[in-house]
Order: structure tokens, then C-alpha cells, then sequence
């Protein structure tokens, strides 16, 4: 009769350490048990994690001091044919009759490659090889060392523990116990010993709770920039273990001036993360409005691994957006005749999402003030359009010629800085040239006849008197015109 069958028509106890006894019908005095204890709680990611298996006489009267044999693998009778020895199935996701594992969960826990038996039971200091024996129930078996050598427990209550150690791979695919938190699974040991009779005994764990790793999220915003660039945030989750497909870290964006990311994210992005870790980029956000901003990025975990989130205002998460820096172009006329206007013509280019209330003051500085040190002559304060320019200055009229100099400044606004043009700027300077006077009303001018020859600058006759006189108030030769006055002596 194989173990399976025995163990079927035992109908012995169900607990921590079960107990199953040989043809079928319990016979007087006879009994073995095996009991596995492994940790309540682990993590994913644990090393190392100490365990045991224990197998143990319950002989009772009359065979109390009767020795009970641990049956091999391999053993004759009065061990069954075929026994395959103490064996253990670290996790398992469901119990049948007679605590019969009937849903393997194999790949849970990596079990070490050997065991020794504990101080102060029947088996100490005994070295055990940890074999596979069945990949579809990640069955191990347990064999004593040398080959040959068996587990015997001298009488009632003697028992050998077999220390062992395992590492936590991942969570188990089914929840053993849904109605506890985690997810659960349960170990069952089994072994078959031969003693006044042979009989089998199994048992099984409380259960082990496995708990996915705990990652860490670190996270790099990009550096400070002017309004018009693009922000994006660098996120490394490390402490992953058997990481699966299908985790993303969610990427949100708060601001600007945000302090506690408590309003709607200004900007949201997934990014998938690889099997194999980071860095990953999040997109990239181009910002309308000046401020600070603040990333926040969230792994969303895997069956393994459990989410992990930054928080408000962590170290390298907060950046700066400064407001845009526009540039200014002006023009005005070289040169204009005193008495006639000036004026400048201002553009303000590169503005990002510019606001109502900007203006542009030009001042116009001379004449001949060089370097624009003095009081101006003219200011003129024009509106700017939040659609852009030009934009023309109100007219001056100068009453003094010279060179005059223009200087236009942009006042800004919140997304916008500044912006000013200098002294003796190109395009900014103009020559006021005077006119000169006009002659006076009382002067005509009168074509001078053509002369044939040289002609006589004094006349023939007359006294010297009358030529004085006729020099001082006569014809005046000038510039081939003759000029007559009018004034008479």
C-alpha cells in the first residue's frame, strides 16, 4: 500500500504535526508525525531565512521505548516500496484531504542545498543533501549522510529537527488564505517510519505570509530654466527583486508655487520601467507661467515589489521656471530738419504667453548728450499689446538743432523680464540740422546786365565826392548780381 493510500484511509488528526498510521487501522501503541516550521511573515528579497522539518516518535503503550526507523528513498521492507524518504513542499496554495497538498505554488522559496540535524535530537550533527524530486510540486527530499545512514528515534516523544535555511524568490501565484492580508502559502512535510509496524505521518505549516520588497524611488528634476524651455524628471527605483513586466512609475507635476503639490498636477506622464532598472525620462512639459514647480513620481509596483511614491518637495524635485527675456528693437529717422517731428518704433520679440498691462517708455535724450547721462528731453509711455508690436512714441518737436538719442525700456510682466535698449544704440540716434534764416523783406535782387568789356568801377567825370557817395549808396557788384539800395542821401 502506497503512502497516498495509507494516509487516505488513516482519518487521524489534522494538525501542525499529523499523524498516519500504517495498514489502515491504527494499532495500538504505534504513531509518527513530521511538522515543518518556517517563518510567519517574510518579504521578498529575504536571504538566508532559517527553517526546519521535524520528525518525531509518538509511540504510546505498549511501544513507548520502542525505536522507530526513519524510512529512505530506496529502502526494503518493512519500509514501502518506492517511499521516497522525508520530504517537504515549501509552498503550496491549497489543501486537500488529509492535509494533501492538491495546489502546488512551486518557485516561491529557493530552499538550500543541504541541512543538519539540531543539537539535541536524535539526528544532531548529521548532515542532509535537499534534493528536487518534483518540479510540478517543487518537492525536495531530505537525505541523512553518509549514504546509508538512517534517522532512528529511540522512543516515544524523540524526534530529529533538520535546520535548514531559504530564500524568498517571489510571491506566491495564489493566495492560500485570502481572508488574511498578504499572500499566503503553507509547507507540508511528510515522512514514513517503521517501527512495531510502519505507518506515515504529515503535517503541515500555520502558513507563511509573503510580503512583496519594499523598492526605494530616487528622482532628478532638470535644471532651472527660462519660460519657453521644457521641464522633465529622472526617476531610478532601486531595490527591485524579480522584478516583472507591466510596472510604470507615474510622473506628475505640480505648480507653479504649489508648496504642498495639494492642487491638480499642472502635468501627468507614465512611463513603462524596464525589467532591468533605470534611469527613465519622464516626457518633457513646456511651462506658459513663471514660478516653481514640483515633480512627483510613484512606482506602481509588480506581483514582487510594492509601489513606492516621492513626496512633495523632495530633495532635486523642485525647479525654478524664471520668467522669458524678450529682446527689444528699435528704430528711428537719421536726419530731420529742425522744426519737424521725431519719433521712435519699438518691437519687443521672444515674450512666452506674455499679460495685459506692459508698457514701453521712450526717452529721447539731447541734444548732443552723449552718453545719455543728463535729464531726457522727451519721455513718451506707450501701452504694448499682449498681441505683439511695433509700437510708435508720441512726437517731439525740437527747437534746438543737435544730435538727439532714443533709449526704449520694455516693463515686463510676470512671465516677461525687463527689457532695455542702451545709449547710441544703432537706429537710435538723429541729426536735428538747423535751417538758416531767410533774408530780409526789404532786399531784392537784380540780374546784372552782361558787359562787353571791363567796365569802369568809377564814371568818367564828376567830382571825387559824388563817386565816394555813389560807392557807399550806389551799385554794389556782388556775386554777378547788381544789388540798388533803396536808401537814399
Amino acid at each position: 500500500m502506497s503512502r497516498m493510500q495509507r494516509c487516505a484511509v488513516a482519518l487521524a488528526a489534522l494538525s501542525l504535526g499529523v499523524v498516519f498510521v500504517g495498514s489502515g487501522i491504527a494499532e495500538a501503541g504505534f504513531g509518527a508525525s513530521a511538522t515543518p516550521t518556517f517563518p510567519t511573515v517574510v518579504t521578498v528579497g529575504d536571504v538566508g531565512v532559517p527553517a526546519s522539518v521535524e520528525v518525531q516518535n509518538l509511540n504510546t503503550t505498549p511501544d513507548t521505548n520502542t525505536a522507530n526507523t526513519v524510512c529512505n528513498f530506496g529502502d526494503g521492507l518493512s519500509c514501502p516500496p518506492g517511499d521516497p524518504g522525508i520530504t517537504l513542499i515549501p509552498s503550496c496554495a491549497q489543501l486537500g484531504a488529509f492535509s494533501a497538498c492538491t495546489g502546488p505554488d512551486p518557485g516561491v522559496f529557493q530552499v538550500s542545498s543541504t541541512g543538519v540535524g539540531d543539537v539535541g535530537t536524535a539526528c544532531a550533527g548529521v548532515p542532509f543533501t535537499i534534493t528536487l524530486i518534483d518540479q510540478v510540486f517543487g518537492q525536495l527530499r531530505f537525505t541523512p549522510l553518509p549514504l546509508g545512514t538512517h534517522v532512528v528515534l529511540p522512543n516515544t516523544g524523540s524526534l530529529c529537527r533538520i535546520n535548514f535555511t531559504f530564500d524568498v524568490l517571489k510571491s506566491p501565484s495564489l493566495d492560500q488564505n485570502p481572508q488574511l492580508p498578504g499572500s499566503q502559502t503553507v509547507q507540508v512535510v511528510d515522512n514514513t517510519q517503521s517501527g512495531s509496524t510502519t505507518g506515515s505521518g504529515r503535517g503541515t505549516s500555520s502558513g507563511t505570509t509573503v510580503l512583496r520588497a519594499t523598492p526605494t524611488i530616487s528622482t532628478t528634476a532638470s535644471a532651472s530654466i527660462p519660460l519657453g524651455g521644457q521641464l522633465f524628471d529622472t526617476i531610478v527605483v532601486s531595490g527591485l527583486v524579480n522584478p516583472q513586466l507591466g510596472a510604470t512609475v507615474d510622473v506628475r507635476l505640480y505648480g507653479p508655487n504649489d508648496a504642498t503639490c495639494s492642487g491638480a498636477p499642472v502635468f501627468t506622464t507614465a512611463v513603462p520601467y524596464p525589467v532591468g532598472g533605470g534611469p527613465v525620462a519622464s516626457s518633457g512639459f513646456t511651462p506658459t507661467v513663471a514660478g516653481v514647480y514640483r515633480w512627483v513620481a510613484t512606482y506602481s509596483g509588480d506581483a514582487n515589489n510594492a509601489p513606492v511614491s516621492g513626496a512633495c518637495n523632495d530633495a532635486n524635485e523642485s525647479v525654478t521656471v524664471s520668467s522669458a527675456t524678450p529682446t527689444i528693437a528699435t528704430n528711428t529717422s537719421a536726419t530731420v530738419d529742425l522744426g519737424a517731428q521725431l519719433i521712435d518704433i519699438a518691437i519687443v520679440s521672444g515674450r512666452v504667453n506674455p499679460l495685459p498691462g506692459a508698457t514701453v517708455t521712450m526717452r529721447l535724450y539731447g541734444p548732443n548728450d552723449g552718453i545719455c547721462s543728463g535729464a531726457p528731453a522727451f519721455e513718451s509711455v506707450v501701452p504694448y499689446p499682449v498681441s505683439g508690436g511695433p509700437v510708435t512714441s508720441a512726437p517731439f518737436t525740437p527747437t534746438v538743432g543737435g544730435v538727439y538719442r532714443w533709449i526704449a525700456t520694455y516693463s515686463g510682466d510676470a512671465n516677461n523680464a525687463s527689457v532695455s535698449g542702451v545709449c547710441n544704440e544703432a537706429n537710435e540716434t538723429v541729426t536735428v540740422v538747423p535751417v538758416p534764416p531767410p533774408l530780409p523783406d526789404n532786399v531784392s535782387q537784380v540780374p546784372i546786365p552782361p558787359v562787353a568789356g571791363p567796365t569802369p568801377l568809377l564814371p568818367a567825370t564828376g567830382s571825387m565826392s559824388s563817386t565816394l557817395l555813389f560807392l557807399a549808396f550806389g551799385l554794389v557788384l556782388t556775386g554777378g548780381l547788381m544789388v540798388r539800395s533803396t536808401r537814399r542821401c
